[in-house]
């Protein structure tokens, strides 16, 4: 037999025996390795990138005195550390062959104790100091600010107010990582850092239950733990989370670890089967809260894995009703979040996805980006392949050449070959909104495992020639994994936002993209800035359009043609500034790379000390009148939603210039004069009318407006009766009280709420409200709950016990 290789089970031979507290002094120097490199990673590179990051963006040359000067002290001070403890690494391995002792004789406690370092350097970069800005992060953010808020005041929101003038915020969105995010910052009070600790917490939980099953499918200690180092630490994993910002993701990735382990204790009858029905169960739930269409994928693979694994004789049809019955009560589970966006579709932007599986052939270009690294966002849309690993794809290979080849043991040969159908299906198989490159990162690990515990067992990787296989994985992930992701020059977005939630809290802003030519750019799409990280604002746009209400596309084209005035000319048009008004925006700011300020091209511009330069707007949280005017807009202006290259004159979407004329003809009906809060009329959708004439002038004023996060109030006195509309949205679950009454609003031309106004004292709530199809599937998802206990007690019925833990 090989050196270094001995059968499944058995001893090391004499002159191998381990040495425990050799091995943990192995373990305790890589850790402090791990820990110098980290230190070097937060200190030294981030110093560096704040320096060349400064220069870049203020024109200055980047010099080699710039580069020098930057880590100060405590950045040489890291790197010599860092330098120090990697010596101490490599003579310990010299003098004492300390690590490769490790490899061959490593336990299962002491790989589980090498994969937690690594893990834990792999994916430091959730940590870095300062501001998470890649992709969507800061939409994810914002939201998890919003659900801590609104757990204060005592309630899960599910409305908020500070998004696209008003828009669901929990029903038409995977509101898991919200809802827990929020619990977490309702402890933590500060959404960045939760977001990073929850992601690096999920991102260190991948790893650990990856190894878990593969230890489950009798993989070797060292084998196990590489690849479930490799699986967490991929840069297609950080890529997907950091850059990309799908932060959701993090728990897709968990679930879908858990669903597999279950399913296979389930079909293999190991560990206890009560505790694989409550994971099977429980994870499955959280598959389709979290987000329905990778759920829909995660079934479509359980399935190929396991019609072949059933096929080969490696799982066993008795586990197949159990683990049928424990998917449906995680689906019932899931009722919550699956009933009210089914049947309340309608009200928002969301359209229907098309078929949920379609097929598409990968482009040798998009095959590149599973092999060649580059340190940056790769992809645009929804493509989100990237760098996967060297080693990765190197033991993928081995475990793939070592089933063609018939070399695996029968056991070995029963877990890869379900895992090559389904990683073969994973190029092909394709949605928009399902980032399919988890499932390849998922199914070629498992051949990575296979096949490093094949070519270690037959003495093909033993001793230092295993070594130097992990010190590859380890400088290939290590490096990649040392990303400077976070910022620390954004503060004074974050500061904006505290300033305009504490000045102006009752107000809308537009905001405007000062580009490095200085063209101003309206972002109208899911966008959450780090002045949403710390504070709730007032928006027109939002982190989800396409939970936006009906207003969407209207509320956008206002914003887009205020920037291209603002662009153009400097000023506002009528038009732009009346058609903000209506919606209350009081406020048009800008921001930079480096500051906040409009260019001093914007005639009226006043000067703030916090917001820099910005355009004050006139409008008004109502308006009143005492005629209603009808005015039906073409319903197919409305959906589907507009994004901002719609806008682009090269591929301008035809509605824009019929969403834009209706614009102008409500302008004519209502003629608004937000000074007064008056109206000559207010645009209604169906029928329209008029209150007789006052005998005297009529007055209406608004004595009292406040908005929290999912309610309004308004006070209103009049000395007759009329009619106000509402700077809010018409929303068919929301809520509305007059004077403790409930009235039914009409639908104004704008999409916003009117209603009826009675002479004397009024108070108005607005508040977001429970459907029948809501209460419904709060009942469902709670019988769901039922269910799966009850399923988990029949599995823990005397004589149902497994194999044991493993």
């Amino acid at each position: 037999m090989p050196e270094g290789t001995m059968p499944e089970g058995t001893m090391p031979e004499a002159g191998a025996a381990p040495d425990r507290r050799a091995n943990v002094a192995a373990l305790l120097a890589l850790a402090a390795a791990a820990a110098a490199i980290m230190a070097v990673s937060f200190i030294t590179i981030d110093r560096l990138k704040d320096a060349v990051i400064d220069a870049s963006l203020h024109g200055r040359p980047i010099r080699a005195g710039l580069l020098l000067s930057a880590p100060g002290v405590a950045g040489f001070t890291m790197l010599a550390l860092a330098a120090l403890a990697l010596l101490l690494l490599v003579w310990l391995e010299v003098a004492r062959a300390s690590f490769s002792r490790l490899l061959r004789t490593a336990s299962g406690a002491e790989a589980f104790i090498l994969l937690l370092i690594l893990v834990v350097l792999f994916g430091h970069a959730y940590l870095n100091p300062g501001v998470l800005l890649g992709g969507d992060t800061g939409s994810h953010i914002a939201r998890i600010l919003e659900v801590r808020r609104g757990l204060q005041n005592g309630t899960l929101p599910f409305w908020t107010n500070y998004q696209y003038a008003g828009a669901p915020l929990l029903w038409f969105t995977g509101p898991l990582l919200y809802v827990v995010g929020g619990g977490i910052d309702y402890a933590v009070h500060d959404a960045l850092l939760t977001a990073k600790w929850l992601l690096f917490a999920l991102h260190v939980l991948s790893g650990l239950l990856f190894y878990a099953w593969m230890r489950r499918l009798s993989v070797g200690p060292v084998a196990a733990a590489l690849a479930a180092a490799m699986f967490a630490g991929s840069f297609a994993h950080l890529h997907l989370l950091l850059f990309r910002g799908v932060l959701p993701q993090a728990f897709t990735i968990v679930f879908l670890v858990l669903v597999f382990f279950a399913a296979d204790g389930l079909c293999r009858g190991r560990g206890w089967r009560w505790v694989n029905l409550l994971i099977f169960a429980l994870a499955t739930a959280g598959l389709i809260v979290n987000h329905q269409p990778h759920a829909l994928f995660v079934a479509a693979y359980l399935v190929l894995f396991s019609a072949v694994s059933l096929v080969v004789g490696f799982w066993y049809r008795r586990g197949v009703p159990w683990l049928m019955a424990a998917g449906l009560a995680g689906v019932v589970t899931s009722m919550i979040a699956v009933l009210p966006v089914m049947a309340e579709a309608d009200w928002v932007m969301i359209e229907p996805a098309g078929a949920p599986f379609r097929l598409r052939i990968p482009s040798l270009s998009r095959l590149l980006h599973l092999v060649l690294w580059r340190n940056t966002r790769t992809t645009w849309g929804a493509d989100v392949w990237a760098y996967l690993g060297l080693g990765l794809v190197l033991f993928g290979l081995a475990g793939l050449v070592g089933l063609l080849l018939r070399r695996l043991r029968s056991e070995r040969r029963a877990v890869a070959l379900p895992a090559m159908v389904c990683l073969l299906a994973s190029f092909f198989l394709w949605n928009p909104l399902v980032r399919d490159i988890v499932f390849l990162l998922f199914f070629l690990a498992i051949l990575a495992a296979i096949g490093l515990d094949w070519l270690i067992d037959n003495g093909l990787l033993a001793g230092r020639a295993l070594l130097a296989a992990v010190v590859l994985v380890v400088i290939d992930l290590a490096s990649t994994a040392i990303q400077p992701v976070a910022r620390t020059d954004k503060d004074f977005l974050i500061e904006a936002g505290r300033y305009l939630e504490r000045t102006a809290p009752d107000q809308r802003v537009v905001a405007l993209i000062v580009a490095p030519d200085g063209r101003l750019e309206a972002n109208i799409d899911p966008h959450g800035t780090p002045m949403s990280y710390d504070a709730l604002v007032q928006r027109v746009v939002g982190n989800h359009n396409l939970a936006a209400t009906r207003l969407h596309n209207l509320l956008v084209t206002v914003a887009e043609l205020a920037a291209r005035d603002l662009r153009q000319t400097g000023r506002l048009s009528a038009e732009a500034e009346a058609g903000l008004g209506l919606f209350n925006v009081r406020r048009v700011i800008c921001y930079g790379a480096t500051a906040l300020g409009c260019p001093d091209t914007i005639v009226g511009g006043v000067d703030d000390p916090v917001l820099g330069r910005y355009l004050p707007v006139p409008g008004a949280p109502v308006l009143f009148s005492r005629l209603l005017v009808s005015l039906e807009p073409d319903r197919g202006l409305e959906k589907p939603v507009l994004w901002g290259d719609d806008f682009q004159a090269s591929r301008l979407d035809p509605r824009i210039p019929s969403i834009r004329a209706t614009l102008q003809a409500l302008l004519r009906i209502e003629q608004p004069d937000f000074a007064a809060g008056r109206a000559v009329a207010l645009a209604v959708r169906g029928p329209a009318g008029a209150l007789p004439a006052a005998r005297q002038p009529w007055h209406a004023t608004l004595t009292a407006y406040a908005v929290t996060l999912d309610r309004v109030s308004l006070t209103i006195d009049s000395d007759a009766p009329g009619f106000v509309q509402l700077a809010h949205p018409w929303f068919p679950s929301t809520r509305v009280s007059l004077d403790g009454q409930a009235v039914l609003p009409w639908q104004g031309s704008a999409g916003l709420m009117v209603l009826p106004l009675p002479a004397g004292h009024s108070t108005i709530i607005l508040r977001d409200g429970w459907t029948p199809v809501r209460r419904l599937a709060a009942w469902l998802s709670a019988a769901g709950v039922l269910l799966t206990i009850g399923i988990a007690v029949a599995g823990a019925w005397p004589g149902s016990r497994g194999t044991g833990l493993g």
